[in-house]
């Protein structure tokens, strides 16, 4: 919300990450339209024209603020986190059953937990590197060295981001 003294309003919807994945674990569906109400509620209040979510996890065990999406839709449940510079950590759809679910908000909650330790996936062959060694990133997306030299830096190099 713009106003005549050059400020806005920008609502921030902060959760704790362990109650986030005991409800995406417990029951994704609720937890998704909960959120999403919650996010309408607050929108409405300061006339806010939401154009992405801005979900944030916090937990004293992780020094990070970890933006997520939660997602309700016809294919089932789809959940999405990025560390605090927008690279992808991870994600999962509802969509393969339940155990391919529960395993997969695990594996995601992991990948949060190597961020503290200054470590990621890359985003194509998986393998586990320091941050501080990202070969490259396209959009979300970041990539160890190997990978980023045998395609990506190539297909980022035609990116015209329009």
């Amino acid at each position: 919300m713009k106003n005549p003294h050059s400020f806005y309003v920008e609502p921030w919807l902060v959760f704790n990450a362990q109650g986030v994945k005991g409800q995406l674990l417990k029951n994704p569906a609720k937890f998704a339209n909960e959120i999403e109400n919650l996010r309408s509620r607050a929108a409405e209040a300061i006339d806010y024209r939401w154009a992405n979510t801005h979900y944030y996890m916090w937990s004293p065990r992780h020094r990070h603020l970890i933006s997520f999406a939660v997602y309700n839709n016809k294919n089932g449940i789809s959940f999405n986190a990025w560390d605090t510079d927008s690279r992808a950590l991870g994600n999962c759809s509802s969509g393969a059953g339940a155990g391919v679910w529960v395993e997969g908000v695990k594996e995601v909650f992991a990948r949060i937990a190597l961020i503290d330790k200054g470590k990621a996936h890359c985003s194509d062959c998986q393998e586990i590197m320091d941050v501080d060694k990202i070969g490259g990133r396209y959009f979300a997306g970041i990539y160890c060295q190997s990978c980023w030299e045998r395609e990506w830096k190539a297909i980022e190099a035609k990116e015209t981001y329009n």
